[in-house]
């Protein structure tokens, strides 16, 4: 898996047929006019790095040439286009680089809503263009509450690429209605309410009609019993609640129509029981019958294996292959090492299209002790060339099997409570982090846990670094801890890192790699207490620490880390009663990291330098 950049193109179900290009206005398309209307050049975020090029050039007097050192910062330009809901749009510009050279060139066209939102984007491939003037082009679907389009030319890698001429077109015109969100999920057996948007493209004159709703099996046939409530907010948007009768397990559609269209919004329904025996009711992963906290690895050939589990880890991605001998040796290989895996099962990047194999694979290697779970697909919320294959997919895996969990990884936080509907385990993979604040991880695994059943687990992917030369993406050792502790205090009951090996990257010859196995042996302790210990709940008077505690054989443990860059003082004590082993004199000591502290009077004042992370014992 490499963590997607790129945000998830919404895809709909539109009646209609697609229109001629339209040309959308590109104010100073060829860079003639210096960088007017381009944010981020000149004096802006990449002004070290963009400059006019009057030599080389495809047509005028100029070209913008970006050129960087760095291959982690990936300098680009964008510019602000108004665009509709429910439109597709394309973008084209031509690209060249040196000759020789290795630095790439991609597009990007992204989405953003009335309150400023980057709700969804799309790259074009990334292109290495040699010297000779190419055609970059990307093309996406504006989701329905889309105002405007940011488009961007951008520099990848280390060197200079070269832009020229960019054009921006709608190749398809916004559907009569849209309807945000386009996609619901619904537990089997229950009636259903769901709230939903629905935007007119044309408000005419006088009353606007008001859309009507049908429910339809996937075969197309119309089901009985579905209603809506509209309220009408402006000339153009409805604010619908519909009601649905309680489903079967499977996939409908829910029609909105207009005199002169309409729109589908898919409808999956999810068992009702669905719980895995190997995940415990409170979201603990049992391997071969014992509780299991995975620190797992993305990229891994089965021959390193061995050098994993002499590292500390316990687990891997698996190989993802149609070979069944291959995949069969690379399950004794692990087996023999002491490592589990997470078996995938998206070869190519298929769901549907794999699923004969899936379901064999389980058949035959479901009670091989070296599975731990299968993988239905990485990132399916960036994918919308299947991302309507997941549920089926998911209930017919579920079938052949009730003792494995079934795993998704996704990438967009506001798309978690969608695909709780359709995994065991959640995978959730915050990035850019160093760039962003390390609180993406304790932020995304709260986002996580608030629509997750107790009874699923979840599993943070935090990043150990992928982009090849000076590792400018890989977290210090500290930083790591940090992230661990910020992913363990906010429920996560497993962590994997990526990665191994990317394009150009080994894991094994950076920094980080000599001191894993001290990182790996402290995961494994705070993941005993996550998995085996009884939780205390802890108040903290200080936003920038985070704490968690747990009681475990007549001890307390508290985890505490200060992600921030400075020093901070918190004061830490149980919300009901006192710390179940505590009192003023009770023997606390420091297990892992660095702090200085205090108990007085069944409070704990904690004071942690700037990234800086502890394991404290209270008791014995």
């Amino acid at each position: 898996m490499r963590i997607a950049v790129a945000l998830l193109l919404l895809s709909c179900a539109v009646a209609g047929a697609a229109e001629e290009p339209v040309a959308l206005p590109v104010v100073n398309p060829g860079f003639e006019r210096g960088f007017e209307a381009w944010a981020n050049a000149a004096a802006g975020r990449f002004g070290a790095f963009v400059s006019l090029d009057r030599q080389v050039k495809r047509t005028g007097e100029v070209a913008l040439r970006i050129r960087c050192p760095e291959p982690a910062t990936s300098p680009w330009l964008a510019q602000s286009i108004p665009a509709h809901g429910g439109a597709t749009y394309l973008l084209k510009a031509w690209c060249r680089g040196a000759e020789g050279g290795r630095a790439e060139a991609a597009l990007k066209i992204e989405f953003y809503n009335e309150k400023g939102e980057n709700t969804s984007g799309r790259y074009s491939q990334r292109l290495t263009p040699g010297s000779e003037w190419r055609e970059l082009a990307v093309e996406a679907k504006a989701p329905p509450d889309s105002i405007r389009a940011a488009i961007l030319v951008r520099q990848f890698g280390s060197g200079e690429v070269w832009f020229d001429d960019v054009a921006f077109f709608r190749v398809g015109e916004a559907p009569v209605i849209t309807v945000d969100p386009p996609r619901i999920a619904a537990v089997a057996g229950t009636p259903g309410r769901f709230e939903v948007d629905l935007r007119l493209r044309d408000a005419g004159q006088g009353t606007p009609p008001r859309p009507e709703v049908m429910l339809l099996t996937s075969e197309g046939r119309s089901l009985p019993g579905v209603t809506m409530d509209l309220a009408a907010d402006g000339p153009r948007l409805h604010r619908g609640t519909i009601h649905a009768p309680a489903l079967a397990p499977g996939d409908y559609v829910l029609r909105f129509t207009l005199p002169n269209g309409h729109i589908d919004c898919r409808l999956a329904i999810t068992p009702a029981k669905r719980k895995p025996r190997n995940l415990t009711e409170e979201g603990v992963i049992l391997a071969n019958g014992k509780p299991f906290f995975p620190i797992g690895l993305y990229h891994v050939s089965p021959s390193e294996y061995a050098l994993l589990a002499e590292h500390g880890f316990n687990c891997v991605q698996g190989l993802n292959t149609t070979n069944e001998a291959r995949f069969a040796e690379s399950l004794e290989l692990a087996r023999k090492a002491g490592i589990l895996v997470d078996v995938p099962f998206y070869i190519r990047g298929e769901v549907a299209k794999n699923l004969p194999l899936s379901l064999d694979r389980i058949r035959r290697f479901k009670e091989h002790p070296a599975v731990l779970n299968w993988k239905i697909i990485d990132e399916p919320d960036l994918r919308p060339e299947i991302i309507d294959e997941v549920a089926d997919a998911y209930r017919k895996l579920r079938e052949v099997d009730w003792e494995h969990p079934l795993l998704l990884t996704i990438a967009s936080p506001p798309s978690y409570g969608h695909w709780a509907h359709f995994c065991d385990i959640l995978q959730i993979d915050p990035y850019p982090i160093p760039k962003q604040p390390l609180t993406m991880v304790s932020d995304y695994c709260d986002r996580a846990k608030a629509v997750l059943q107790p009874w699923q687990n979840l599993t943070a992917v935090l990043q150990c670094g992928w982009l090849p030369g000076p590792p400018a993406n890989q977290p210090t050792y500290e930083q790591a801890r940090a992230m661990v502790y910020l992913a363990v205090i906010h429920g996560a009951k497993g962590i994997f890192w990526y990665s191994m090996h990317d394009p150009g990257w080994d894991l094994t010859k950076t920094p980080l790699w000599p001191r894993f196995k001290e990182l790996n042996a402290e995961t494994a302790e705070l993941g005993a207490l996550a998995i085996l210990g009884k939780p205390v709940e802890v108040a903290c008077d200080t936003e920038e620490v985070h704490a968690a505690a747990w009681e475990r054989e007549g001890r307390v443990y508290i985890l505490a880390t200060n992600p921030g860059k400075d020093a901070r003082t918190a004061t830490l004590k149980p919300r009901a009663g006192r710390w179940a082993a505590g009192r003023d004199g009770a023997a606390l000591r420091v297990l892992r990291g660095e702090a200085e502290f205090k108990m007085r009077e069944g409070t704990l004042l904690l004071t942690l330098p700037a990234v800086g992370s502890t394991l404290l014992e209270i008791g014995g």
